[in-house]
């Protein structure tokens, strides 16, 4: 295992040294005693989580180039400090809220339309807050 991990780290020194700082700064937090036991008790603490990797699974798909925008995104959010309840949950959260702007939109969209069916309504006659009209098809 120890072998495994150690070359985990090479590769991570190689491609993208930039990380290592942030690796190191993590792992003091945690408690960790090296960048091994911190890779290899990482790696089981997704074990325990057993949850889909949807964020880095596809990183790890992308083009080096994007893989390089990735990791500097990670640095600056890194460098940013700690977010409530974490990076991804902050992720989730600017989507949610999105999300919410975009319906927020669709609903002032249909209450525009609902506006101007009640006026052609009224242009026609027809009293659209009266329960007691019925339109005949």
């Amino acid at each position: 295992m120890r072998k495994i991990v150690a070359k985990v780290i090479a590769t991570v020194r190689s491609a993208y040294p930039e990380l290592v700082p942030l690796f190191r700064q993590r792992m003091e937090e945690e408690g960790y005693d090296s960048l091994s036991s911190y890779f290899f008790w990482t790696a089981f603490y997704d074990l325990i989580l057993r949850k889909p990797h949807k964020v880095t699974a596809r990183t790890a798909h992308m083009l080096a180039s994007e893989q390089e925008n990735a990791v500097r995104t990670v640095i600056e959010n890194f460098e940013a400090g700690p977010k409530p309840g974490g990076f991804f949950e902050a992720e989730v959260q600017r989507a949610a809220n999105e999300e919410h702007w975009r319906l927020h939109a669709q609903v002032r969209e249909l209450k525009a339309r609902v506006t101007e069916l009640e006026r052609a309504l009224l242009r026609h006659g027809i009293d659209p807050d009266d329960g007691s009209s019925r339109l005949l098809l």
